[in-house]
């Protein structure tokens, strides 16, 4: 078994950062690594970002917050083909509510809300690759609590 070059170790963490990966499996004839990083996922992050602006020709309305991806992967907006939506533009969602899953590397994440509210519009849709702290929702926040 030869040993794991400088060289791959350094593609391989290119890789993690590049693609903003949490963790990469690499396998090659004769050797496997794997690596990963730490991810802290706070459910009060989402809401540093502060009420979001509009683009020209929308408004919003005061006290919109938007509901940021925590990690770079795949959206769901249900937990099964089969299934009806989290949450829908207009619809109610409670703080600490899912409102989809994020797939990263075979495993599903649960996206919740930090704030509860009205849900005003969905900015990805149902299969959208997302990257960590893309905004996702838009909450009218009614409640913190």
């Amino acid at each position: 078994m030869s040993p794991v070059s400088d060289d791959d170790l350094s593609w391989i963490l290119q890789l993690l950062d590049t693609e903003g990966l949490v963790e990469v499996e690499v396998e090659e004839e004769d050797w496997r690594v794997r690596v990963s990083r730490a991810v802290a996922l706070t459910p009060e992050a989402p809401c540093a970002a502060g009420p979001v602006e509009p683009a020209a020709g929308e408004e919003f309305g005061p006290n919109v917050v938007p509901i940021l991806c925590p990690i770079t992967g795949t959206y769901y907006s249900a937990p099964s083909p089969e299934s009806s939506p989290y949450v829908e533009e207009g619809g109610q969602i409670e703080r600490n509510g899912v409102v989809g899953l994020i797939e990263a590397m075979k495993v599903y994440n649960e996206v919740e809300s930090p704030v509860g509210g009205t849900i005003v519009k969905i900015l990805v849709d149902n299969k959208q690759n997302v990257v960590a702290d893309q905004r996702i929702m838009l909450v009218r926040v009614t409640s913190t609590d």
